[in-house]
């Protein structure tokens, strides 16, 4: 994949984006040979004619590309972009059947779509994204990307590992604190002695750590720059 970049007192430049060879990076660079042999599926941008902007290695996950296109583009498009698991001219029942292959195989599935033909195969996907606000994906989405661009698609698998480890921080404190609080009530601790009008305040003091944890979440999605946006598809 290619585009040009214009800066507003320089010259456009070409930024290359996909396999080595089409990048214009070396396969025996040492940084290109350390994520390989860490089993890395590796994406690539750069300046054409120029210096490598990004080596990023991706783990656990499998790109493919389902596309009612013609074989021939769809065939250049995964080339240039180093993806190798590819269906062209596929109908959307036909994506829908590749999507439950896919599941049947104990993987776990992600599928963008932007097109009412995407329906079928969003609703499908054990995690279905529409790039788009409108028409029946969104309907058939779990979530939506508000801005249309595909940055949002990592940004959500980023923003739903912190929500993840949020939940788990939250869930931590609470049976901590539970824990705790039934062996003081029982007895267990013969020493300490909690009236009952302050037992009902810490119960109270206690939900702030899960509130601020929550909070924070809030906060985290504030500092994301304007093209991470995104919502679930019911509140579009």
């Amino acid at each position: 994949m290619a585009t040009t970049y214009k800066p507003e007192d320089g010259k456009s430049i070409t930024i290359l984006c996909g396999k080595p060879s089409f990048v214009g990076i070396s396969p025996t660079d040492s940084r290109v040979a350390q994520l390989h042999d860490s089993g890395f599926t590796l994406f690539y941008v750069g300046v054409k004619n120029g210096p490598t902007l990004a080596i990023m290695g991706i783990a656990s996950i499998t790109v493919h590309v389902l596309s009612g296109d013609t074989r021939p583009a769809v065939e250049k498009l995964c080339r240039d972009l180093g993806i190798s698991c590819y269906s062209a001219e596929t109908s959307p029942e036909g994506k829908n059947e590749y999507i439950e292959a896919l599941k049947s195989s104990g993987s776990k599935v992600l599928f963008c779509g932007d097109g009412a033909n995407d329906a079928i195969a969003l609703a499908q996907a054990d995690i279905g994204l529409s790039m788009t606000k409108e028409g029946f994906t969104v309907a058939a989405a779990d979530a939506c990307i508000l801005n249309n661009e595909v940055s949002g698609v990592i940004n959500l698998l980023d923003l739903s590992k912190q929500i993840n480890r949020r939940v788990i921080v939250g869930i931590s404190w609470v049976c901590v604190y539970n824990f705790f609080a039934v062996l003081t009530v029982s007895g267990a601790f013969v020493n300490v002695r909690i009236g009952p009008a302050w037992a009902g305040v810490s119960e109270d003091i206690s939900i702030l750590p899960v509130i601020a944890i929550a909070l924070s979440m809030k906060w985290t999605s504030w500092r994301k720059p304007s093209g991470s946006r995104f919502s679930s598809s019911p509140l579009i």
